[in-house]
């Protein structure tokens, strides 16, 4: 291993960033690994992610296990302003409208690619590129390959982030793997010790495809008759403006606070 501090992290993820914006459509294939931890038992995951994106428009279907060893076989399709979740096993859809205010936050947050139905960003760049990593190079396969790992934790609400490791391949600058450490803490009832979660995930990417002009047919949803249907729009609608809401008030609060310190600061006197 050759460790090149020299390198920037950011050059590297801001060269794959402009690559996945100068492109008009891409595919991807994802294999997904991961394993959980709480007080209440253990558990594990894996599946195969086929991913399909044009713009902000978004296609995945996921087969596989999840945390329970329960069979998996789902398809989610974005359009641009709704998302659909057909699960084949439990025969039902949800429907949920996605304000675009919404997306714009949405957007920023770290998290593990594959995991967040709504981001046509396959590795989570927005959020990566807010941390800061060391740089070494590995080999491979065969290939070379540039490997980023994060420098302490970072807090998120109440996830910690631990531990992010980034392979890129060093001639096309893809990503090869994504490994992720995480810890949740929920709060529990009052004088209890908050619900510890720890995760760790492993993601595999490969048969990248770009440009092959994907149809529109591919991004759209209807769903087949005799399932359950379930819309959530207005539930989501609600919980952003409630946060808007809030931040709203909290921006104010400060603003408030800031000008009662102003005020009451003593004028400086000339000459002194």
């Amino acid at each position: 291993m050759i460790t090149i501090p020299a390198l920037e992290s950011r050059e590297l993820l801001g060269r794959l960033e402009e690559r996945f914006a100068r492109v008009n459509d891409y595919s991807v294939r994802i294999e997904t690994s991961a394993s959980m931890k709480s007080p209440q038992g253990e558990g594990k995951t894996k599946n195969t992610m086929l991913l399909f994106v044009k713009g902000r428009k978004r296609r995945s279907e996921v087969t596989g296990t999840d945390a329970m060893g329960q069979k998996m076989d789902q398809l989610m399709v974005y359009d641009g302003s709704t998302s659909w979740l057909y699960d084949r096993v439990k025969k039902s859809a949800t429907k949920l409208g996605i304000p675009d205010s919404y997306m714009n936050v949405h957007e920023e947050r770290v998290s593990p690619s594959g995991s967040d139905p709504l981001s046509s960003d396959p590795v989570g760049l927005a959020g990566l590129k807010r941390l800061e990593y060391t740089i070494s190079e590995k080999k491979e396969g065969g290939r070379d390959y540039y490997v980023l790992t994060s420098k302490g934790a970072v807090i998120e609400g109440p996830q910690s982030i631990d531990r992010v490791e980034l392979w890129l391949d060093k001639e096309t600058k893809l990503p090869l793997r994504l490994c992720m450490d995480t810890t949740m803490s929920v709060p529990t009832q009052s004088g209890q010790p908050p619900l510890v979660l720890t995760t760790r995930g492993a993601q595999e990417f490969s048969n990248w495809q770009f440009d092959k002009g994907l149809s529109e047919e591919i991004f759209t949803f209807t769903p087949p008759e005799g399932i359950e249907v379930t819309d959530q729009s207005q539930i989501l609608a609600d919980f952003y403006r409630l946060g808007k809401e809030k931040a709203e008030r909290a921006k104010s609060v400060q603003s408030e606070a800031n000008r009662d310190k102003d005020q009451a600061r003593p004028s400086d006197e000339s000459g002194q």
